[in-house]
């Protein structure tokens, strides 16, 4: 009994945030934060690594440890106190971007379907993009416990990466993209549907 009266509260919440007033307002403010950190990245990102260097998603869809460890040493040998660098931004920006994202797909979802009794799937397109803001947190906290010891080239060389870690950090990475992918599909779906229905 108390289960089921758990799932009616939180499915309550839902609907509730589903529906709220102000859904396609956030999703617009989410859309220009979104765009803006977006902007804020392109500029840090050759901040920590050198351009031919293996991107910020090599590392984060990196199951191996050896792998992990060799594009941290990439890293470091093409910018100094990288490592601190992206420690930093992941921790200003990476932190906060999760929230963003999450809003503008799941109230810009709701902002495009116009309904304020969601059915069981608008629930659940609802909920993927707040899924992905907590792979994406959990993925970022991996990152910053797997790196808090490392500053500079030599620690970067010596340091050894446990593989059960970076391989759950993987798993976040790659769960995350696949909610936020869905979310953005499921919005990008429901509005040709809407245009459809409008104008065919």
């Amino acid at each position: 009994m108390e289960e089921a009266n758990n799932k009616c509260a939180f499915c309550d919440c839902i609907n509730k945030l589903y529906a709220f007033s102000h859904r396609r307002c956030l999703a617009w403010i989410g859309l220009f934060l979104f765009v803006l950190f977006g902007v804020f990245w392109t500029v840090i990102n050759p901040m920590f690594r050198g351009a031919a260097d293996p991107s910020l998603m090599d590392l984060q869809l990196t199951f191996n440890a050896q792998r992990f460890h060799d594009i941290i040493v990439s890293w470091c040998k093409s910018v100094n106190n990288s490592t601190d660098i992206y420690k930093l931004a992941t921790i200003l920006l990476d932190y906060i971007y999760p929230i963003i994202y999450s809003i503008m797909l799941a109230f810009g979802y709701a902002a495009v379907r116009g309904n304020n009794i969601p059915n069981r799937f608008d629930r659940v397109m609802f909920v993927f993009p707040f899924l992905a803001a907590i792979f994406d947190y959990i993925e970022n906290t991996f990152h910053i416990l797997l790196l808090r010891n490392v500053h500079n080239l030599d620690q970067a060389l010596a340091t050894y990466y446990s593989s059960l870690p970076v391989a759950l950090s993987f798993i976040c990475s790659a769960l995350k993209f696949f909610f936020s992918y869905i979310g953005i599909l499921v919005v990008i779906g429901a509005i040709f549907y809407r245009l459809k229905k409008k104008y065919f």
